[in-house]
């Protein structure tokens, strides 16, 4: 590429001021000189420059092409649980969607439940929903708790040492519980915006491949 702008920065040359006299050519040695190599330093430099630009072009095509996948692998997870997260928000139904879903130990041990289940979910989408489906967890069964103690002093069974206790749970729970179904489905519908706007980019940056390749 330097060759030929060499010979186009020789083309205009002899267009404009017609044939070059080599006597007067040798006072201007340095200074051509150093217009080539110049030239030469652009000329490298820009070729590195799209080829970094390239390397990291391809980076996140890999990137895309890998997540897609694992994104809808997630939705699919959550899409199994939703339509028991829905009104009017049964608590044990939602805890039975869980253990439906495969999900045998929704405490500590729920991020590695979500390894186990969707491998191909990027690590961060992983977290999110452990925190967002130990929510629901943990109010569902604090729910039940309070139900069940509530019944057992009820029925004569427990003392009521911590009935007003239990009683503020479970009104707290009512609240949460739905909150934390709504958080999980709302981030599903995220998932879903955010693979749309995977694909587009995706697409895109095959087209920026293919015009750099000339096809």
């Amino acid at each position: 590429m330097s060759g030929l702008l060499l010979a186009a920065i020789l083309t205009a040359w002899l267009g404009i001021w017609g044939p070059i006299s080599l006597e007067g050519l040798a006072k201007w040695q340095t200074l051509i000189g150093a217009c080539i190599t110049a030239a030469g330093v652009f000329v490298a430099a820009y070729n590195v420059t799209r080829q970094m630009r390239a390397a990291a072009r391809t980076r996140e095509e890999d990137r895309l092409e890998r997540d897609i996948p694992g994104l809808q692998s997630a939705r699919v997870f959550i899409d199994s649980i939703g339509p028991m997260l829905l009104p009017p928000f049964r608590h044990t139904d939602g805890l039975k969607a869980v253990e439906y879903a495969g999900v045998t130990d929704n405490g500590r041990g729920l991020l590695k439940e979500l390894e186990r289940l969707i491998p191909a979910a990027p690590d961060q989408v992983r977290r999110d929903i452990s925190g967002l489906l130990s929510s629901v967890c943990h109010y569902a069964e604090r729910k039940e708790w309070c139900l069940d103690y509530i019944r057992r002093v009820e029925s004569g069974a427990a003392t009521d040492d911590h009935l007003i206790s239990a009683r503020q749970q479970l009104d707290a729970c009512e609240r949460q519980y739905p909150e934390a179904c709504a958080n999980l489905i709302d981030y599903n519908h995220q998932l879903a915006r955010r693979i749309v706007r995977d694909r587009v980019r995706l697409l895109l940056l095959r087209r920026q491949h293919e015009r750099q390749l000339g096809l």
